[in-house]
């Protein structure tokens, strides 16, 4: 005579597995099984989302650095360029200083030739002595 209650069945299935031990590792491992797949499920935007910051904390560090790197190499470019600016404007400065004498000493001439000149015209006597 075989009962068909839920009772007996589970029985049946305990004793087909191996016994109530081998049936409970089985259903723990399976549990553990499922819950780990749900974790991992839940663990993907997770996982995707910290990828994300981890590239783009990546890619903005070295960009910072490169950022960087590149503004100190400025800074020295620009000391040695100072330094060739100081230099040519110094030369600039005293070729305009030597031009402007060089002028000066040219109206200069010019002044006393040109008052000789009026004196001359305005004395003709004198000159022609």
């Amino acid at each position: 005579m075989a009962v068909n209650w839920d009772y007996a069945e589970l029985v049946r299935e305990v004793k087909a597995m191996g016994g109530p031990k081998i049936f409970i590792e089985t259903i723990e491992n399976h549990s553990f099984q499922d819950g780990q797949n749900a974790e991992k499920a839940r663990q993907n935007p997770r996982l995707v989302i910290a990828l994300g910051v981890g590239v783009l904390a990546t890619v903005g560090t070295q960009k910072l650095i490169s950022y960087i790197k590149v503004k100190r190499d400025k800074q020295k470019i620009s000391d040695a360029e100072v330094a060739e600016a100081e230099r040519i404007l110094i030369q600039q400065l005293e070729q305009a200083e030597q031009d402007f004498q060089e002028y000066l000493e040219q109206v200069l001439v010019e002044e006393t030739v040109t008052e000789q000149q009026d004196t001359a015209e305005d004395y003709p006597m004198c000159s022609q002595s």
